[in-house]
């Protein structure tokens, strides 16, 4: 009787780690898609700022709701958001360099969240491993 109860311990014991790891499974894909869409983000910019160069001065300009307005370039500056609400001016190349800068941390963090999410995994597959032999 004792034995068996040890044994249901045990395996509620890894049930509960399982639970346990496949919440931070959860988190950490939910981080990764969050970063995902900040390093398309990045490309989409990337992208338009590529086209500045000997490019028209007049461009469409999403507003929102499949329309659009044109719109005039007047300057070769790019309003960059710096964090905490603040932002700053920088020319086209600052601009690129920046957020070229920013798309590199950014994957680096995929990176690293995807390894760990590997971890995770590995380990539940041990835990689930562990859980069939009380069966």
């Amino acid at each position: 009787m004792v034995e068996q109860k040890a044994s249901e311990e045990g395996l509620r014991d890894i049930l509960m780690q399982l639970q346990q790891y496949q919440a931070s499974s959860e988190a950490l894909q939910q981080q990764i898609t969050l970063i995902d869409t900040s390093i398309r983000g990045c490309e989409t910019a990337m992208q338009v700022l590529g086209r500045l160069d000997g490019a028209s001065r007049e461009m469409l300009v999403p507003i929102g709701a499949g329309s659009y307005i044109y719109a005039s370039i007047t300057s070769d500056q790019v309003l960059m958001e710096l964090g905490a609400g603040i932002s700053a001016e920088k020319s086209v190349e600052e601009a690129r360099q920046s957020i070229s800068e920013r798309k590199d941390k950014l994957s680096k963090v995929v990176e690293r969240f995807n390894k760990d999410l590997g971890e995770i995994h590995e380990e539940m597959q041990n835990l689930r491993l562990k859980a069939s032999q009380y069966g």
